[in-house]
């Protein structure tokens, strides 16, 4: 059981792709009428903007009841029991409170749902952690919460909450390491060894769900793979495992100085091959898998190695590289736009929708939507003049 329709999900992405291909031209006005007539989807239909407002305006609210209850019950919540029980039943009842909200009024994802949920979590997850003696660890603390966010990330399949578990863990992970002989050294590999392994993990599942028509978690699950590969290009960069770690694990250094009086690292040639290595890695596999998310994250990382390697070895001022720098990426962009302006092994400069791999929908699904987009329209649409069914086409066409 889960807190959304499945159906109305599965829905949803069949009619996000053909309004897709309804922008493209591929499908006209009637059959996309008749596409959604077959795929019902019963969920609040509200804007971006909307969605943001509604967000805000709903964790303001939240916080300023939290606020007037604890103020109300103080002198009840002075012993950690008694603020644990009080977060803990709160979360509940807000728990509750979105239950009607996604039964009775349709919401999926319109931002008062995406608030309340992660309220919820964060009471419970405080509530469970107030309850703990003041000297666990935070590795505990983490591996206490890591079931309430599973579980909620289960249930609802929510971005917010997905990036706090994924996040939940990599503390878990920085924390037992932290007070190990060469933790220096030991985190970024290990970390690095963590973001390829939970990358995979996510990876597979999402497929494998995707392959049963399964789309509940595929939001969820594209988050996690992009935060886990931005996590193993991020600490395998040079510049972050010398000065952004050093300080991390030496938390007693100035903040002014934090980035400029680290010590060289051990096995430094190494993340030096890393700075570079990954974001090539990462733009090799973009392009021969067509993968969007991967030449993003090579672009940032190309980025990222050179700007490190200017902070160590650079001769010119800030101003002057930026500016030469700036210049290439100009004198660089200028002929390939134009190269791409027809498309050319898979990639084109003209602005298109996402891409088809974004959408792993199998033969079948696709036949349904071709099949639907087929039919008689539903009674009264009408698909006007013409021989063929379609928009007065005449004999001609």
């Amino acid at each position: 059981m889960k807190a959304y329709n499945e159906e109305w999900i599965y829905n949803r992405e069949i009619i996000n792709q053909a309004q897709r291909w309804h922008r493209e031209g591929l499908v006209n006005d009637s059959q996309l009428a008749v596409i959604k007539e077959t795929y019902p989807v019963k969920f609040r239909d509200t804007s971006a903007f909307v969605e943001i407002g509604l967000f805000l305006f709903s964790i303001v609210a939240a916080s300023g009841g939290y606020a007037l209850l604890g103020l109300i019950l103080s002198d009840v919540l002075q012993e950690s029991f008694a603020t644990g029980l009080f977060n803990i039943l709160l979360g509940i009842g807000i728990g509750f409170f979105v239950e009607f909200l996604i039964r009775k009024q349709g919401m999926f994802r319109n931002g008062v749902d995406n608030a309340l949920i992660a309220f919820m979590t964060a009471l419970l997850v405080i509530g469970l952690n107030v309850w703990l003696p003041d000297e666990t660890p935070v590795w505990s603390r983490c591996l206490v919460s890591l079931p309430v966010l599973f579980a909620v990330v289960w249930y609802y399949g929510d971005l917010i909450v997905m990036f706090g578990l994924i996040s939940a863990v990599y503390t878990l992970v920085f924390d037992l390491l932290n007070d190990t002989a060469s933790a220096d050294l030991l985190i970024p590999l290990v970390m690095m060894a963590l973001s390829a392994g939970l990358y995979w993990l996510a990876l597979r599942l999402d497929l494998s769900l995707r392959s049963k028509k399964n789309v509940y978690w595929s939001d969820a699950l594209n988050l996690a793979q992009w935060m886990t590969l931005s996590l193993l290009l991020i600490n395998g960069n040079y510049f972050f495992v010398r000065e952004v770690l050093s300080f991390l694990l030496k938390p007693d250094l100035n903040l002014r100085g934090a980035f400029s009086g680290a010590s060289e690292i051990a096995l430094s040639w190494l993340f030096w091959l890393f700075t570079f290595g990954i974001p090539l890695l990462y733009g090799f596999i973009g392009t021969t898998r067509k993968n969007r998310m991967f030449l993003i994250l090579a672009c940032l990382g190309t980025a990222g190695a050179i700007a490190t390697a200017r902070n160590y070895i650079g001769v010119l001022p800030w101003s002057v590289h930026l500016t030469v720098s700036g210049l290439i990426l100009v004198l660089i962009s200028i002929p390939l736009i134009r190269y791409l302006r027809e498309p050319r092994y898979g990639f084109t400069d003209v602005p298109d929708e996402d891409s088809p791999k974004e959408f792993f929908l199998d033969a079948e699904t696709v036949g349904a939507i071709q099949a639907a987009a087929s039919t008689q329209p539903p009674k009264g649409l009408s698909y006007g003049g013409g021989d063929f069914g379609g928009g007065g086409a005449g004999k001609e066409y």
